[in-house]
């Protein structure tokens, strides 16, 4: 069953003719999962969790670096923390040699769809801003 503002947000994209697939994570938490092509031809995976408290909603992207050099980890570590210091509503983390970049809104008794969806779509924006400039620190 998914969350309340799950179905909200579903229903919102449907008004806009999008489909995405709503399904029910293991603690009754409502995940959605797509892979976006940016411009750019990057391709982001992204998974939107409603949390079955209906208080927040994390976005998170995933798989847009592929591969990370181990010997550049400070020099990432360094650049991240620079990016971070930029941005109010988005955050890259760096673990485990894996890169996401993740968002969080919260709601109370306010859940707004378009919110979701601008926090979506700056964060698609923003990795492909930042891609080239990290592949650079990455790979340098």
């Amino acid at each position: 069953m998914l969350t309340k503002n799950a179905q909200e947000f579903r229903n919102f994209l449907r008004s806009q003719n999008i489909e995405l697939k709503f399904f029910e994570g293991d603690n009754g938490d409502t995940i959605v999962e797509t892979v976006q092509n940016l411009n750019s031809g990057l391709k982001l995976r992204m998974v939107i969790i409603f949390g079955v408290d209906e208080d927040i909603v994390s976005i998170y992207g995933l798989d847009f670096v592929s591969a990370i050099n181990p010997a550049r980890k400070n020099y990432i570590y360094e650049f991240i923390n620079e990016l971070n210091k930029k941005y109010t509503y988005y955050k890259y983390v760096f673990d485990k040699d894996t890169l996401r970049i993740e968002s969080h809104a919260v709601f109370s008794d306010n859940f707004n769809p378009y919110v979701v969806m601008t926090q979506i779509i700056g964060m698609m924006r923003l990795v492909e801003s930042d891609y080239p400039e990290l592949m650079r620190v990455i790979w340098a």
